[in-house]
């Protein structure tokens, strides 16, 4: 828009710089020891997809939909080849998994069709987070 208004004197952009309502807050709280034990535990009580997706996050530290959308194309000889997200995060690369790891995504059903570790509906990754939150915190 602006590059438009720079070339036509007609033109006022509706967006202004510092609009931002409000600055971005860092976030302070980290889980204690005793809360990530009752998540770990408590992913063993929950669907295999979802519990797996779960200690595989607490495990590599990614962010969810990295780990959600993770193909089962991306794995190979015990290295994950992450692509750059449409956020433009910058955060492609690679990482070494643990043994750990690993043995979680060899779990995982392998889906006809649907190329996700964490497969969801269809040929979808893994999406009921708010379900499978619920159900993790009434365990």
């Amino acid at each position: 828009m602006n590059w438009f208004q720079a070339r036509d004197e007609n033109y006022t952009t509706p967006i202004v710089k510092g609009m931002r309502r409000k600055k971005p807050t860092a976030r302070s709280r980290t889980l204690s020891d005793d809360e990530l034990r009752c998540v770990w535990h408590g992913s063993d009580e929950v669907s295999p997809t979802f519990g797996g997706l779960i200690k595989v996050l607490l495990l590599t530290a990614q962010r969810r939909q990295k780990v959600a959308t993770m193909r089962w194309t991306d794995v190979k000889d015990g290295t994950w080849t992450t692509a750059a997200d449409h956020w433009g995060k910058g955060t492609a690369g690679t990482l070494r998994l643990p043994k750990m790891v690993l043995d979680l995504i060899e779990r995982q059903p392998r889906i006809v069709g649907n190329p996700y570790v964490f497969a969801g509906r269809d040929k979808g990754p893994f999406n009921s987070f708010s379900e499978g939150k619920r159900t993790l915190e009434h365990r």
